[in-house]
């Protein structure tokens, strides 16, 4: 074949072994694990030939957790919403499995945080509303809010 050519496009039982292959590599269902938690939603084929959830979906544990929203390589990443079995819900962004840019995370007992996040810590600008509805606003840091002002 001269340097300027093309390579052939598949052909017949090899177009449609190839097609059906891509076809496999991803999709959409409903998934049950050995421990009782549950995935419904997008998913893909690693290079390893293992199923991950890649895409929109939602996962239940088997204690009661619920996320819902994005995944990348089998990790939450993106928008989503995790809700705790014991009351606490976390939503906003994302990262490698962790809270990470802006959220809030919501205490059963009425208490909140609202602004940033980083690695699972407050992390920059936000209000943490206490359980008696005073507001703390400022900037905290690895999860610490030296210096707060209470806004209300």
């Amino acid at each position: 074949m001269a340097d300027s050519e093309e390579p052939a496009e598949p052909v017949g039982e090899e177009a449609a072994a190839e097609a059906a292959a891509a076809a496999a590599s991803s999709g959409s269902g409903a998934f049950k694990y050995p421990d009782g938690a549950s995935y419904e939603g997008e998913w893909s084929t690693s290079a390893d030939g293992a199923v991950q959830r890649n895409g929109q979906g939602t996962f239940v544990s088997a204690t009661g957790d619920r996320y819902s929203g994005g995944w990348v390589n089998d990790a939450m990443e993106g928008q989503g919403t995790l809700t705790y079995s014991g009351g606490a819900v976390y939503a906003g962004e994302w990262k490698a499995n962790a809270y990470a840019g802006a959220g809030k995370y919501s205490w059963a007992d009425g208490s909140a945080y609202d602004g940033a996040w980083q690695a699972n810590k407050m992390n920059g600008q936000g209000t943490y509303t206490d359980s008696s509805s005073e507001n703390w606003e400022g900037a905290f840091f690895n999860g610490n809010g030296a210096g707060l002002l209470l806004t209300q």
